[in-house]
């Protein structure tokens, strides 16, 4: 099976805002798993019919997608390229505060 990212999940599924919208549909809150265009709908519980497992197989489990939406909305700054312009001058507080003291006599 192939391993999938969460960015990479979201965008099979259309983007953001349709991952929300799948992940917590009101009129499917008992399915466990979506077709990647988010038209077709399976609970997992049904996996014993082989249509059924062989229709899971290559959809996506919306744990995942919520999981996925979960780390997408979570800022927690891995990649700090994402949040610094280039051109700013990142500097250790500690060492230029104890530069100006020293300065001051």
């Amino acid at each position: 099976m192939t391993t999938i990212n969460n960015s990479q999940l979201i965008e099979k599924v259309g983007g953001i805002e349709r991952a929300r919208e799948i992940a917590f549909d009101p009129l499917h809150p008992q399915m466990t798993h979506v077709s990647n265009d988010g038209r077709h709908w399976v609970n997992e519980a049904f996996a014993h019919i082989p249509e059924i497992l062989c229709q899971i197989e290559s959809m996506i489990r919306i744990d995942d997608l919520r999981t996925a939406i979960a780390e997408h909305d979570t800022d927690n700054c891995s990649d700090i390229r994402n949040h610094v312009s280039p051109s700013t001058v990142v500097t250790d507080l500690h060492v230029n505060e104890t530069d100006k003291l020293n300065r001051l006599g």
